[in-house]
């Protein structure tokens, strides 16, 4: 049987929906409201969540980012949490017959850092969770400042990071002075709080054809292997209506 390895690197709010705690801290109803408006798990901008919350963005991302890991242990797991395996897992297709992947596991915190009894919980959730898919999981504390091009593509094949457009400003300009990097990356089709307006003729007809997401691509990053994930992976899970009542039958 043929193997290959994979090594996923992950920031840990995209397996916990941190967002979400952040709308309780603020505002205990506001989760209530977006999801009731439908509004939760379908934005494009993380802005409807401070708005709600009645918040302004430097005290939302401030808090985010101050108050992580307290948010972190109130935070609700992701869509993602259940699908990133086969989301990453390419030989789960057909044309690959007999064929599997050896994966490992990094989970990182990018802001503040676990101590030690909640890393080993964190450490033993993980395991268990994964149990039987990753032959090993590690938790590292690196901020987004030196998870640069050069240090991803040494150690890891896939980066999944929520504030992708963050990551970007830190090492926009040296993303076009090295070699095309050799991991894929994995983000959320969420846009920055900043609104992004095209009043170029060509840019307009390339977003009509296709979308902004591409765009940004085409503009930004055309020699990078970016997946885009549906904004509800990165939301907090709801188990569909077939497994709740599977699960009051057991």
């Amino acid at each position: 049987m043929a193997l290959s390895e994979r090594h996923l690197l992950v920031d840990i709010d995209m397996l916990f929906d941190v967002r979400y705690a952040e709308l309780s801290h603020f505002a205990p109803e506001a989760g209530v409201v977006l999801l009731h408006e439908g509004k939760y798990f379908d934005r494009e901008r993380d802005s409807v969540l401070y708005s709600t919350a009645k918040v302004d963005d430097k005290t939302w991302w401030g808090t985010y980012k101050d108050r992580f890991i307290s948010l972190l242990k109130d935070s609700p797991i992701t869509f993602l949490m259940h699908n990133i395996y086969p989301l990453t897992n390419d030989y789960l297709e057909d044309n690959h017959p007999g064929q599997s992947v050896v994966k490992k596991l990094t989970i990182n915190v990018p802001y503040g850092r676990l101590d030690d009894e909640s890393y080993y919980e964190l450490k033993e959730a993980l395991s268990e969770h994964f149990m039987g898919y990753f032959e090993s999981i590690n938790i590292l504390h690196i901020p987004h400042e030196k998870l640069d091009l050069q240090y991803i593509s040494k150690y890891y094949s896939d980066y999944f990071c929520y504030r992708w457009y963050d990551w970007m400003k830190l090492h926009y300009e040296t993303l076009d002075k090295g070699l095309r990097p050799s991991f894929r990356m994995w983000w959320p089709r969420m846009l920055s709080d900043v609104e992004f307006e095209a009043t170029d003729r060509r840019a307009k007809e390339f977003i009509k054809q296709t979308d902004v997401y591409e765009f940004f691509l085409y503009l930004h990053l055309p020699a990078f292997e970016i997946h885009w994930l549906d904004r509800f992976q990165t939301c907090f899970y709801v188990e569909s209506e077939q497994q709740q009542k599977q699960e009051a039958s057991e």
